[in-house]
């Protein structure tokens, strides 16, 4: 992106970010962002892959955690007592 396109875009880091992998996502692709996100201070990163029915979990300063096929997925700290519930997303036909 030019320069003068990049000031236009103020220097934020979202707290939490989710991703689902989809068809045409690459999986090597979609871990470098979430590394990239999780470099740069995302509390919780989910990368969700439906197809190996795993989840990748990113925290800044951690090495990321993946869980294989698990019920739910916690979004704390930042959104402290929700859980999602991947059973739907297991189920979809992938």
């Amino acid at each position: 992106m030019p320069k003068a396109r990049r000031r236009a875009f103020p220097r934020l880091v979202p707290e939490f970010v989710a991703e689902i992998r989809s068809e045409s996502d690459s999986l090597a692709g979609l871990e470098e962002k979430m590394i990239e996100y999780a470099d740069n201070g995302v509390l919780p990163g989910w990368l969700i892959d439906p197809f190996e029915q795993r989840v990748h979990v990113y925290r800044a300063g951690r090495a990321p955690v993946i869980a294989d096929k698990p019920k739910s997925v916690s979004g704390d700290p930042v959104l402290r007592g929700f859980r999602w519930p991947l059973r739907d997303i297991w189920h979809v036909g992938f």
